[in-house]
């Protein structure tokens, strides 16, 4: 089976359910605190591990009780841990997450996730990966990470996969050698200077073109998603669904399609069970325990369509 790599960040989410945000100053009890696992990079792991894919974290967490907290969940979702390291005196990366109706607003401190050695990522490809296989990043890590470990995986023959999120200044050297860009509305925005619609989709797919990257999705939220490679665009609609969380349904929507791509289904389908997995994860409080499982996103579509 073709391997899915995840370079990326590995957080401890703390959840505080809100009704309204505090004014400077100002103390405000709330209604609900959990924490639960999070990050970009662990998110999106997930999702491709709940599919079946084989998918392995590369990443790091502190010497803390965070950390061992957070390798044992990832192990719990069947995501290969092996490359995860647990760096000494630095604390687990975390994320503050403010839920306020149906919106919410993120403070995160990286912690061991800015602590990378090229070195040690360059031995992980070279000895586990293949051309066969994908190299999935955010850029919730440091930018320089990012660009050398494309260079790295292309030299492999790898396909090369970017969330760019959240977005960052991207030069052409990490854009050209791209192979699947994924961007959400303010994304694009930052990309092409464009407030992205359906009426304008083709301008900026145009755009994006120019800067490198074979193939684009931009998801558009309730507005569903925009896939573009050559000359074909696939649009896909959302499924309707009662809102409760919206953290980590862009993750759920990348890893579940990545991983449905790797278990060989048409783009229409992957797309399709995407949307699905994503919309499924809003109706649940958090982001790992809230991405449905293969078996899950089956139930879900039999339903709609039958």
């Amino acid at each position: 089976m073709n391997k899915l790599f995840v370079l990326g960040s590995i957080n401890m989410d703390f959840l505080f359910t809100i009704d309204k945000l505090p004014s400077k100053g100002e103390t405000i009890p709330g209604k609900a605190f959990s924490t639960l696992p999070g990050g970009k990079g662990a998110n999106q792991a997930v999702a491709a591990a709940k599919q079946g894919a084989m998918t392995y974290m590369i990443g790091n967490v502190g010497d803390d009780t965070i950390g061992e907290e957070l390798i044992e969940k990832l192990q719990s979702y069947h995501v290969k841990t092996d490359f995860i390291k647990q760096i000494k005196e630095t604390p687990s990366g975390v994320a503050c997450i403010l839920l306020e109706g149906n919106d919410n607003r993120i403070i995160t401190n990286a912690g061991a996730n800015h602590i990378h050695e090229i070195s040690d990522i360059e031995k992980i490809l070279n000895d586990n990966a293949t051309e066969k296989d994908i190299l999935l990043m955010q850029l919730e890590i440091p930018l320089d990470i990012v660009e050398k470990a494309i260079k790295i995986a292309k030299a492999k023959g790898m396909q090369i996969v970017l969330n760019a999120a959240p977005m960052k200044e991207l030069d052409e050297a990490i854009l050209k050698n791209i192979d699947l860009l994924i961007l959400n509305e303010s994304e694009t925005k930052a990309l092409t200077n464009i407030d992205v619609d359906d009426t304008n989709i083709d301008e900026a797919f145009k755009i994006i073109d120019t800067l490198g990257p074979k193939t684009c999705i931009i998801t558009l939220g309730e507005n569903g998603s925009y896939y573009k490679e050559e000359d074909k665009i696939i649009y896909t609609k959302v499924y309707m669904s009662d809102i409760v969380d919206t953290t980590g349904a862009g993750d759920a929507f990348i890893g579940i399609f990545l991983a449905s791509n790797m278990l060989n289904l048409n783009t229409e389908t992957a797309l399709k069970r995407a949307t699905a997995g994503a919309s499924m994860t809003i109706e649940t409080m958090g982001a790992q325990n809230a991405i449905p499982t293969k078996i899950m996103i089956d139930a879900f579509l039999d339903r709609e369509e039958n």
